[in-house]
Formats: structure tokens, C-alpha cells, sequence
């Protein structure tokens, strides 16, 4: 026993040191800091829990790429989501995954039609609980343009189109009616 706990702690040092960057977060409820990184070949999200020493492995088959993009509550419900921007060879598929340790399961935003997107930030836009993330893209159709609101402790998402602009940004996302969200 003292073996594999004295690898999985040289392990975990290594990490970094190898240029892999590294979330600490609790993502399976249990109430000890969990590690997300990306390993593997092919690439995916690996969450080591070392309360268990056990290594959760997570893999979007029609990824090539990815970024964790952040380790945040989303839902509500104990246990950070693990918030993954991916894209395929190709460039199509791509999309945002929100990957569930707690219960290991994974919902999947499509964002195959927009040729540029990216997360603006994850942050409480309605008051309830778990944060919304706030997602800026673009459609491949045309000039089109906006923001989309994910909400995923409901599994959905609100689409503002900009498209009558000629060009848009956030500045931040804060709150400006002294209510929460």
C-alpha cells in the first residue's frame, strides 16, 4: 500500500513539472481536493482521487484537441464540473463538454455550425445555483454573431443573436440590479 501511495504522490509532482497543468478541485463530492489534467494517447481529462487513489479517465471520441477550461460548479449539486472546449481534426464537430464526476457522466453543447467560440467566463447569471457559462461564437453562415448563456444544472441553453451589429464584446458580467444572478 505504502508503494502505490508514494508513486501516486510522485506522480501527481510530476505532472506540472512535465508541462501538464493541473486543476485542484473536488470534483466527485466526497470533500477532498481531486486533480484534473489531461493524459493519456489519445488525450483525455484524467481526475486522480486521492482519497481513493483512483484515476477517472474521460475521452470525447471526436476529439483530436482540448482545453480544460475550468474546474467550477455548475449544477449546483457537490462536486466541481470539469469544463472542457474541444474540436475535431477537421474543425468539425467541436464543442463544450461538462463532464459530471460525481455521478461520470458528461453533457455535450454542439458548437460544430460556429467556426469561432470561446467561453467569456463561468459566473451566476440567474441567482440559482451553480454558474452559467457565458459562451461568445460566431455562425459559419454569414456574419452572423452572439453570446449563448449555458445552464447547465438545467441541461440548456439561452442564444442572444447579434447578428444587426456590426461587432459586439463583454466587458465583464457582473451584477447590476442588486438581485442575485
Amino acid at each position: 500500500m505504502k508503494k502505490h501511495i508514494v508513486l501516486a504522490a510522485l506522480f501527481i509532482l510530476l505532472i506540472p513539472a512535465l508541462g501538464f497543468a493541473a486543476f485542484y478541485a473536488d470534483t466527485d463530492g466526497d470533500g477532498y481536493t481531486d486533480q484534473v489534467y489531461a493524459c493519456g494517447s489519445p488525450v483525455q481529462v484524467c481526475i486522480y482521487h486521492p482519497r481513493t487513489g483512483v484515476t477517472t479517465m474521460y475521452r470525447n471520441g471526436a476529439a483530436s484537441s482540448f482545453s480544460i477550461n475550468s474546474v467550477v460548479d455548475t449544477d449546483g449539486v457537490a462536486g466541481a464540473e470539469v469544463v472542457v472546449v474541444w474540436t475535431s481534426t477537421y474543425g468539425n464537430p467541436k464543442g463544450i463538454d461538462i463532464i459530471r464526476d460525481r455521478n461520470r457522466t458528461t453533457t455535450t453543447y454542439d458548437y460544430t455550425n460556429n467556426p469561432s467560440f470561446n467561453i467569456n467566463s463561468v459566473v451566476d447569471t440567474d441567482g440559482n445555483v451553480g454558474g452559467e457559462i457565458v459562451v461568445l461564437w460566431t455562425y459559419a453562415g454569414g456574419p452572423n454573431h452572439g453570446l449563448d448563456v449555458i445552464h447547465d444544472a438545467q441541461r440548456n441553453k439561452y442564444t442572444y443573436d447579434y447578428s444587426t451589429a456590426s461587432s459586439f464584446s463583454i466587458n465583464s458580467v457582473v451584477d447590476t440590479d442588486n438581485t442575485a444572478g
